[in-house]
């Protein structure tokens, strides 16, 4: 790997031991030398670490003889009175919610390496992070609420002190628990939005496209075809996803397979065309019409093949391929909603490698023990993910959201993960330009 891959944590320059810019030319040739204008070519060295860099001040205190009077030496220059500094809380942050380490094994692993830091601890760390960065939350929101498309699904999750609500009253209709991921795109910029409670897809779809302004065109929604998915609130342009309607059949095979073979070819070839549209990095535009062109003919003629299985009755309408197909005709328009308008995805796949986040997160920790820890943990998470989105190191976000959590509160657009290096910048340039004054 070259080293302008990396991101160095430190630079360590190397000169000429003998020359210098404007030194004659050690060949004799008459010239003098100059410093070249390309960047010089870095030599990487990747070295071991603690899992944090302890530093130790040793105030050596003064006692007199004769008075018994103390003196403590001043405090010296970058002294911070705070115990874990910004980059240390935002490193907690991404363990946790992004290489799902749960706490207490992460507060094992510290201590062998002689940093004791207990569970407690990291979550105080952790939920200074959360509040420094929860005005962000919000223009998110809005920035996916106004966007051109808008893809979600639903993962379960455990939340204790759910669970010990639904126990203490059995009557209570909704018991259900979920994580929520919206994925969205606005014009270049993606966002990825989770949601941990007891509110479906479709209800956390509503509470975002609350923020949606007047006299915008329909957003796009991409879901399967579950019911808690749609939110009734809002009219979009509606699609399924494809992928769940051929999983149907993919998982028949082994019992129907002439007829599952059939149907998984003719997806192979409607995602073949999609495939080259990538290829050929075509716009919104181009790509429908390619569709139009190629797919459509597929789709029609795999409409009518499932037509004839159903009217000739070559299907036994309770065996799962009847099942299977009843699905397909009753989604249709939906499932190929990509055939008619321009920007629609074929899948809901993207939004399910998401979930795995989440879902890795669930494997490791099993549970969020409060409503508050799994809001907490939900909005690090979308931090994080749309950080991965915009090409953006995590750890450098959360650590600038810490220590302007003044600037964040004030004008949280500011500071979104694709323009908070902007202005840091252009703080720079203000900052210079007071020194000069």
């Amino acid at each position: 790997m070259a080293g302008s891959a990396y991101t160095a944590d430190e630079v360590i320059e190397v000169a000429h031991e003998n020359l210098k810019a404007g030194d004659d030319c050690p060949t004799a040739c008459g010239g003098r030398v100059y410093p070249l204008m390309v960047r010089p070519g870095g030599v990487i060295r990747i070295q071991g670490r603690s899992c944090a860099h302890v530093v130790s001040y040793e105030f050596k205190r003064l006692r007199c003889a004769l008075c018994g009077e103390t003196f403590s030496p001043p405090k010296p220059a970058g002294f911070k009175d705070e115990k874990y500094d910004a980059h240390f809380k935002a490193i907690l942050a991404v363990n946790k919610y992004f290489a799902g380490v749960p706490l207490y094994r992460n507060a094992r692993y510290s201590a062998m390496l002689g940093v004791p830091l207990s569970d407690a601890t990291q979550w105080d760390c952790i939920e200074y992070v959360s509040k420094c960065a929860k005005p962000v939350l919000g223009v998110l929101e809005k920035c996916a609420a106004n966007g051109e498309n808008i893809n979600h699904d639903d993962t379960r999750v455990k939340i204790l002190s759910l669970m010990k609500e639904n126990k203490a009253n059995p009557d209570k209709k909704r018991r259900g628990m979920q994580t929520t991921c919206v994925l969205a795109r606005a014009g270049e910029q993606k966002i990825c939005l989770y949601y941990s409670g007891a509110k479906h897809g479709g209800e956390n779809i509503g509470s975002i496209l609350e923020k949606r302004g007047e006299g915008l065109p329909l957003i796009k929604q991409m879901c399967d075809a579950l019911n808690a998915n749609m939110s009734h609130r809002f009219k979009t342009i509606l699609s399924n996803c494809l992928a769940h309607g051929r999983r149907k059949f993919v998982e028949l095979e082994p019992f129907f397979t002439e007829e599952c073979q059939h149907v998984i070819l003719q997806f192979s070839l409607v995602y073949h065309y999609d495939g080259q549209t990538k290829t050929e990095k075509m716009s919104d535009e181009e790509r429908l019409l390619y569709h139009q062109k190629h797919s459509l003919p597929v789709m029609n003629a795999l409409y009518t093949w499932m037509e004839e299985q159903v009217a000739g009755r070559k299907v036994e309408p309770n065996s799962p391929l009847y099942k299977a197909i009843e699905y397909m005709q009753k989604h249709w328009e939906a499932l190929t909603r990509f055939l008619w308008v321009a920007g629609v995805d074929l899948d809901n796949n993207a939004v399910e490698g998401a979930l795995k986040l989440a879902i890795r997160i669930r494997r490791n920790a099993l549970f969020y023990k409060t409503e508050h820890g799994a809001e907490v943990g939900s909005l690090i998470l979308s931090l994080i993910a749309t950080c991965e989105l915009s090409k953006k190191n995590p750890i450098d976000y959360l650590k600038a959201l810490q220590e302007n959590k003044e600037a964040v509160a004030k004008a949280a657009h500011l500071w979104l993960p694709w323009n908070y290096e902007d202005n840091f910048k252009s703080q720079d340039i203000e900052a210079s330009f007071e020194e000069a004054a």
